[in-house]
């Protein structure tokens, strides 16, 4: 549709055009090629959009099999297996496994004081009550044992 009426609004060369004329050539041209320019950025966007997706599928498709084919030749492969353990334990792990490890241990060191605590503050109170001068009996032993296997909520 556009060809055709820019065809027809062009000029013979025998005859003369006006301003005017030129002037309305000049503008429909404009407006067709800016018309082809929108046409061919918004399919190349819309390809580019369609192959992004492709790819991030495929991909995690490519990562998927490489895993598992990795892990056969691994398995097959005894100086790969070496190589990947001396890899692993090389020194930056291990002060990554460090740093994890003293992170874990503060952790079991704060639980643990929480319990001797609470385990003091139970034995405390159970020695300093005038009416329990008795010896601990087996209430007191499963109290103890309970707030040891983490019920800190117990009785005290």
């Amino acid at each position: 549709i556009f060809g055709i009426d820019f065809f027809n609004s062009m000029s013979r060369p025998m005859q003369t055009i006006s301003t005017a004329d030129s002037m309305a050539i000049a503008n429909s041209f404009m407006v067709y090629v800016t018309f082809i320019f929108v046409i061919v950025t918004v399919a190349i966007t819309l390809a580019g959009i369609y192959f992004s997706r492709w790819w991030g599928r495929e991909k995690k498709q490519v990562l998927a099999d490489n895993w598992s084919e990795m892990l056969d030749t691994i398995k097959k492969d005894d100086k790969l297996m070496s190589k990947l353990k001396e890899d692993l334990f090389s020194e930056s792990l291990e002060s990554m496994m460090k740093d994890d490890l003293e992170k874990h241990k503060k952790q079991i060191n704060d639980e643990t004081e929480k319990k001797l605590r609470k385990i003091h503050q139970y034995l405390s109170e159970i020695i300093e009550n005038p009416t329990n001068k008795t010896a601990l009996n087996i209430h007191h032993v499963d109290d103890i044992s309970k707030i040891l296997q983490g019920d800190i909520n117990g009785k005290v």
